[in-house]
């Protein structure tokens, strides 16, 4: 069930104390070419410690899922270089509870001719910040296929894309999506790269994998 409008504003109280502290994801987000723009549209904060917030959420980037009627979920996404996998440190946490939906959603409102799917929030930031493109994330390569009714949402659009991660859960949620959704086109990038990673490299060298260029 969504959240009530009790839930939305303590959600909105807590993602105004992260976005107080927004500029400490600098370093990280320049890495990864982005830059204040991309953190004020899509509202990146920063979660720093304090007794407010659970101890496991400290120090993680805040990435609220906004809607036209306010913040609906947080996730939180750890930002420290490591191996996330030999550290047993998840690269994303949630909420308790929180129910799981698309990101970016409210893009389809727009009716834009062109429309990208994404794997993860952040792949759907760069591509509507530096591509210039509307993007919708999907939280996760499992999430596809536990929610096939999403694919309600990506109908009658004049072009479809899904830039696939260049790993095996980007080629997994390829098949999901393409399973339920056939028109669209699954532009494969690089191994080890997503949307982002190209982007940062060049936005020419992206849209033309698109076939936008």
């Amino acid at each position: 069930m969504p959240p009530s409008q009790e839930q939305k504003h303590l959600l909105e109280t807590r993602q105004s104390r992260y976005d107080q502290y927004r500029q400490k994801l600098r370093p990280y987000l320049t890495a990864r070419g982005l830059g204040e723009a991309a953190a004020n549209r899509f509202r990146l904060g920063y979660v720093e410690p304090s007794d407010a917030d659970q101890r496991r959420y400290w120090h993680r980037m805040a990435i609220p899922y906004l809607t036209p009627t306010g913040v609906v979920q947080i996730r939180y996404r750890c930002i420290s270089g490591h191996n996330h996998n030999a550290e047993n440190c998840p690269k994303y946490l949630g909420d308790t509870g929180a129910e799981v939906t698309l990101y970016n959603a409210h893009a389809v409102l727009e009716s834009p001719r062109v429309l990208f799917i994404t794997e993860g929030e952040m792949d759907a930031v760069a591509i509507s910040t530096l591509a210039g493109h509307a993007a919708v994330g999907v939280p996760g390569a499992q999430a596809w296929g536990k929610h096939r009714y999403w694919a309600r949402c990506f109908v009658g659009f004049e072009r479809l894309i899904f830039a696939a991660d260049g790993d095996d859960a980007g080629e997994q949620l390829a098949r999901a999506i393409t399973k339920d959704l056939p028109e669209v086109h699954v532009v494969r990038l690089p191994d080890g790269e997503d949307a982002n990673s190209v982007l940062a490299g060049g936005v020419d060298d992206f849209l033309e994998r698109c076939g936008l260029a």
